[in-house]
């Protein structure tokens, strides 16, 4: 499962209980680092994983439904939040972090469930 580190601004909107002022999307940086990492928790493998994983979406709209676990801080302890994403390209929207303009690996958030404190 894809670990990804997260703001508590954002971990807390993803986890708002009001579906009005709830986050419904996260976003990485449109580039072979995050792309790698998604396409390796898509099953995405070979030497141009990421080309096959941008093309699939390209075609596709968007991919499979996957999950994530969003971690507020690096500690083991850190609260986390495991999600049913599906995952496209595209533009954000500036209130949930992205900038005007640019395209990002979107993470439509389509499930959230906080995990128990260990």
């Amino acid at each position: 499962m894809l670990t990804l580190p997260i703001r508590k601004k954002w971990f807390d909107m993803i986890l708002e209980e009001d579906k009005d002022k709830r986050k419904k999307e996260e976003y990485r940086t449109l580039n072979e680092y995050w792309g790698k990492r998604f396409a390796t928790a898509l099953g995405f493998t070979g030497k141009d994983a990421v080309g096959a994983l941008n093309k699939y979406i390209q075609s596709h709209g968007q991919t499979e439904e996957f999950t994530v676990r969003y971690r507020n801080g690096y500690s083991g302890n850190s609260p986390t939040a495991e999600a049913k994403v599906t995952l496209s390209i595209g533009p954000g929207k500036e209130e949930w972090g992205a900038e005007p303009g640019v395209q990002y690996y979107v993470q439509h958030i389509l499930e959230v469930r906080q995990m128990a404190d260990r």
